[in-house]
């Protein structure tokens, strides 16, 4: 069964009283394309994040946002700035002697100075936090994972519908190519007929404008290859797993051979069912670009 590539997932785990929420969401990519989002304390998580994402993800354009619910700084701690404090205290000093106070400085004359006081992080316990963002990041994966894997379900149905209508239309064709270098032989000899009333047809000669026309316009070889790119792309489709670009390659061969039947089938009738054939390759295509 195919993956798609689109999805989302939420998952959330709670430590000490603060809750690690991960959400995940992931759109159709020709790469695997993380794009995270991290609160600044724990920016520090950002590569063991990344090595679980690309662990469970082959492709896709995803985004991942890590909210931290609780304190803006959870692991920063307050520390007196004593640069600041210093300066403080020396213009007080400097005040009270010019203007002769003779009441002491105290901490109530300092207190109400901003910058005192500065948030300084602390060094994370990475071992205590990482599990908790680690379980949060795998229950987001798996939801992920499970809508990713109802919309493959939803492509692997249309995309085989799809390859059933192609296979009946090549069967269509093969079986009807041999027929047009019968009608050609009956027009050549109705052309020559009309032209020569009073000759023979001179059968030797039109055996070969027959056969000349045959080689010109024989598809056999683009409907084998056709059929077999079929077969073996249903097959890979029904195996599932990461197999977008292996698909899309089959594609790109299946558009080829259509290509060059249109080229050579020099009848209307088939000219149509190819014209079908690379509408349904077009569908097809435009679907693909979503599987993973």
């Amino acid at each position: 069964m195919l993956s798609s590539m689109t999805g989302y997932g939420r998952g959330a785990e709670e430590i000490e009283g603060e809750k690690a929420v991960v959400e995940i969401r992931s759109v159709n990519n020709r790469f695997l394309d993380l794009q995270l989002k991290l609160p600044r304390s724990l920016n520090f998580l950002e590569d063991r994040i990344k090595e679980v994402l690309r662990r469970n993800l082959s492709r896709g354009k995803v985004y991942y946002l890590l909210t931290w619910a609780g304190t803006e700084e959870p692991f920063s701690s307050l520390k007196l700035n004593e640069e600041a404090t210093e300066a403080y205290y020396n213009l007080l000093e400097e005040l009270k002697n010019k203007f002769k106070i003779q009441e002491k400085i105290g901490l109530n004359h300092l207190i109400g100075f901003p910058d005192l006081l500065k948030k300084e992080p602390d060094e994370p316990d990475v071992e205590r936090i990482w599990p908790t963002v680690e379980r949060a990041t795998l229950a987001a994966l798996s939801e992920l994972k499970k809508m990713r894997g109802v919309e493959g379900e939803r492509l692997t149905k249309d995309i085989l519908e799809r390859m059933d209508r192609l296979r009946q239309l090549e069967e269509w064709v093969e079986g009807e190519a041999p027929k047009v270098v019968e009608r050609h032989r009956e027009v050549l000899r109705t052309k020559i007929e009309n032209l020569l009333t009073q000759a023979q047809v001179d059968e030797e000669r039109l055996a070969q404008e027959v056969t000349i026309f045959a080689e010109r316009t024989d598809i056999t070889e683009e409907c084998v290859r056709l059929k077999s790119h079929i077969e073996g792309f249903v097959e890979i489709s029904e195996r599932g797993g990461v197999v977008g670009r292996k698909l899309t390659f089959l594609l790109q061969e299946m558009n080829r051979e259509a290509n060059t039947m249109g080229a050579k089938a020099l009848d209307a009738a088939i000219s149509q069912k190819v014209v079908e054939i690379k509408e349904e390759l077009e569908k097809v295509r435009e679907q693909l670009q979503n599987v993973e």
